[in-house]
């Protein structure tokens, strides 16, 4: 447990400390600032249930914001494990007695941590910015904070375990451009247009979570879900996620037997 922890601590710090992070954190947080304070408004005024108001509002923003940070966690965690294999990392472990087990599930909490910080520092300002601006209810920005978890978290977890296994097989400019390419074909094309996996459980947008949990659709032909499904939808992410480290560690593993 001691060199799990160890290995979080160090990728944690090394993910969060990224330039460009922060600067997507900002830029993401003034365009949607920018986007949802009259909205936020609007929407107090017209809606009768408040608290039911709230809950749409907040899972619409991070429902939104999904559209684009998981592209950024996949594309700035691709390097993250290839980049040991360059500095000859790998090596200086195995010689420590760190087995590729830990390493792994080290390295991609620490990176999963590290972009679920971000986000919920990103919906923080948000949702904060939106009270004083929108003079909404404070509780806004709890709900705010549990969208993260049940909207967001699923999504940033699953695309970090696939972001860290698959560029050790593939180039990870390779990798990049058609990760980008299956998150919008996959959660948000519709079936009518491409044959796509976005009507299915699959779907890894948020989706689910958002219609079952917050009672919120964004578009007015999206199908009812049930809480069964939504919580079904987040734990077939959580497996894949899984069955991704798995074959990571057994690749790795492999690897070094034929070394």
């Amino acid at each position: 447990m001691k060199k799990f922890l160890g290995v979080l601590r160090y990728e944690y710090s090394m993910s969060i400390r990224r330039r460009s992070l922060l600067v997507i954190m900002f830029l993401f947080a003034a365009f949607f600032i920018y986007l949802w304070a009259d909205a936020g408004v609007q929407f107090q005024q017209r809606e009768d249930d408040i608290t039911q108001a709230l809950l749409a509002e907040a899972a619409q923003t991070v429902f939104f914001l999904n559209l684009f940070f998981p592209v950024i966690v996949g594309v700035s965690s691709a390097d993250r494990a290839v980049r040991d294999d360059k500095l000859g990392v790998r090596e200086i472990l195995r010689s420590t007695g760190l087995g590729n087990f830990v390493h792994v599930l080290g390295k991609y909490f620490g990176v999963a941590f590290s972009m679920l910080t971000v986000e919920l520092v990103i919906v923080i300002l948000i949702s904060t910015i939106l009270v004083t601006l929108s003079a909404l209810p404070l509780a806004f920005v709890l709900y705010s904070l549990l969208a993260v978890m049940l909207i967001s978290a699923p999504a940033i977890f699953f695309v970090t375990a696939f972001s860290l296994a698959c560029p050790l097989v593939m180039p990870v400019r390779v990798y990049q451009i058609m990760f980008t390419g299956y998150w919008y074909w996959g959660n948000y094309l519709s079936p009518q247009v491409l044959p796509t996996v976005s009507n299915t459980l699959l779907n890894a947008s948020g989706r689910f979570p958002m219609i079952a949990f917050f009672g919120e659709k964004v578009a007015t032909n999206w199908a009812s879900v049930s809480h069964t499904e939504a919580v079904a939808n987040i734990l077939i992410l959580l497996g894949c996620a899984a069955l991704a480290l798995t074959a990571m560690i057994a690749y790795l593993n492999w690897r070094e037997k034929r070394a």
